[in-house]
């Protein structure tokens, strides 16, 4: 969904993996590029810092930085 730009209905499949495991680490990351590209920046800062606190190494860290920088 998320790759055919259908974020606001990924949003909420993402909503349900974080409800059974709040530790699934990949849900919050593709969330919070959802809740990004549907302009909800203050959402998406939240669960990528979330994600940043479970996956500090991440390969993605450099791209979620910047997007916390206001990139």
């Amino acid at each position: 969904l998320q790759q055919l730009g259908e974020h606001d209905q990924a949003r909420g499949w993402f909503d349900h993996a974080i409800a059974l495991d709040a530790n699934r680490a990949v849900a919050w990351l593709n969330r919070a590029d959802s809740l990004a590209a549907l302009g909800r920046r203050d959402d998406a800062i939240a669960d990528y810092r979330r994600y940043l606190e479970m996956v500090p190494d991440s390969p993605a860290r450099r791209r979620i930085q910047e997007f916390l920088d206001g990139g």
